[in-house]
């Protein structure tokens, strides 16, 4: 009788120390699961380049004294761009206002309800954007023709 209660109640003992083992292998597994995930994140977010270093770009194409023009977006951001517009006969200038979706190529001048694009007997002088939810997050724009 002795002998099983002795059995009995190491049994007891091997279970509640493999308890705590799996309980202990558990906490480690999960605390070094978020010091690798906080430290991939890290690297991945060092990975993407500032905002302020981003460049809008605008390519216009030259067909015969118009332009048609393309407009890139490399951001994970919408923005707003303003372009300003010059034909050069000295009636003045006039700006439009394009917004690009997150990281996008869109065709400028283009007619929503006929969904065509046309080109413009004007150059682009210059542009500003800007990001769409924060207007104090100025951006480059650079515009080339071809």
């Amino acid at each position: 009788m002795l002998k099983a209660r002795a059995f009995n109640g190491c049994i007891f003992c091997t279970a509640l120390s493999g308890l705590v083992a799996v309980v202990v292998i558990l906490a480690l597994s999960v605390a070094i699961g978020v010091v690798v995930y906080i430290n991939v994140s890290r690297v991945f977010e060092a990975s993407k380049p500032p905002i302020s270093n981003a460049v809008i770009r605008v390519v216009c194409y030259n067909l015969s004294n118009s332009y048609l023009c393309l407009a890139s977006n490399p951001l994970e951001y919408k923005v707003s761009v303003k372009l300003y517009l010059y034909n050069g006969s000295g009636q003045g200038a006039w700006a439009r206002e394009e917004s690009l979706e997150p990281l996008s190529a869109k065709p400028l001048f283009c007619d929503k309800e006929n969904q065509m694009c046309q080109s413009v007997p004007m150059k682009i002088v210059c542009g500003e954007a800007v990001l769409s939810g924060n207007g104090d997050q100025m951006l480059r724009v650079i515009v080339v023709y071809r």
